[in-house]
């Protein structure tokens, strides 16, 4: 990771980067309702050799029902 809160390389079309072991990656998807809520999540992936590990477990260890707080 870097040293600003988003800098290149990107993970998205156009960025031409070769992405290669030892590097580390944030995926933020987020939802978004203007001018009520919204949710943001963020992964951090860690690129290998032969795969990519995401450390965090939490959401794919933990159904919906038990991540959400409230609608």
């Amino acid at each position: 990771m870097g040293v600003e809160g988003h800098e290149a390389p990107w993970l998205a079309p156009g960025d031409m980067t070769e992405v290669t072991p030892n590097m580390v990656f944030s995926n933020e998807p987020g939802v978004y309702r203007p001018g009520r809520d919204g949710y943001r999540t963020i992964n951090t992936m860690l690129v290998h050799a032969d795969h990519v590990e995401i450390p965090s477990r939490f959401q794919a260890d933990h159904p919906i029902d038990q991540r959400v707080i409230a609608l």
